[in-house]
């Protein structure tokens, strides 16, 4: 019984070798045609293929250019995964709203701390460098 599978093994291993190697060398035979196609050519002189498929484009294209900003796209996380959400704005005690967590000047989230909340943008700094979240 052994014997057996190890006989068919190889001629089956033998046929997809010769399967493999066929098909390497072969040549590509290009497009068939089915037998019930004719070439006929109709009164401008065109043949059926090309009859179907056009040659040139026929739809303009419009004069619209683009929305700018993308109104679906996920927004970006500004630095370090932090997102200004809001600002809550006043003289005295301005308030804003990172990562829906509420800061004032001087209080920390992540790595960084707040150092200064304007009208439109929040400045934090890490100890080394400033950046600016700005509203999205």
């Amino acid at each position: 019984m052994k014997n057996k599978k190890t006989i068919i093994a190889i001629i089956l291993g033998i046929g997809a070798i010769i399967s493999i190697i066929y098909g390497i060398t072969s040549k590509p035979t290009g497009v068939h045609k089915s037998p019930g196609v004719s070439q006929t050519s109709d009164r401008h002189g065109l043949s059926q293929e090309e009859r179907i498929v056009p040659t040139k484009r026929l739809s303009q294209r419009t004069r619209f250019k683009s929305w700018g900003r993308n109104p679906f796209a996920p927004g970006s996380a500004g630095r370090g995964g932090l997102s200004l959400s809001g600002i809550i704005w006043s003289k005295r005690s301005p308030k804003a709203v990172i990562n829906s967590e509420v800061v004032s000047v001087g209080d920390n989230i992540g790595v960084y701390s707040v150092k200064e909340i304007k009208k439109d943008c929040v400045i934090l700094s890490d100890g080394t460098e400033d950046c600016e979240l700005k509203m999205e």
